[in-house]
């Protein structure tokens, strides 16, 4: 079984160490997101963590300002 980083086995994985892991996909996809624009890529259960939490910041604060907002 593949568990490349967006596989229903890997999210799955993420779910069961991360409290709240299923929140992120509260809201529709869309052409990026904040974790991807503001954290680099999370190749470990601990960076899995920390760029959850920009998603759920996006999600908290969804807006469009916050849309269009420069990235760092």
């Amino acid at each position: 079984m593949a568990l490349g980083p967006n596989s229903p086995a890997f999210c799955r994985l993420l779910a069961e160490h991360i409290p709240f892991y299923e929140q992120r996909h509260s809201v529709p996809p869309g052409l990026t997101g904040w974790a991807q624009v503001r954290y680099h890529y999370g190749s470990s259960i601990e960076e899995s963590k920390r760029k959850l939490e920009f998603d759920l910041f996006y999600v908290k604060h969804l807006s469009i300002w916050l849309d269009l907002r420069d990235p760092p």
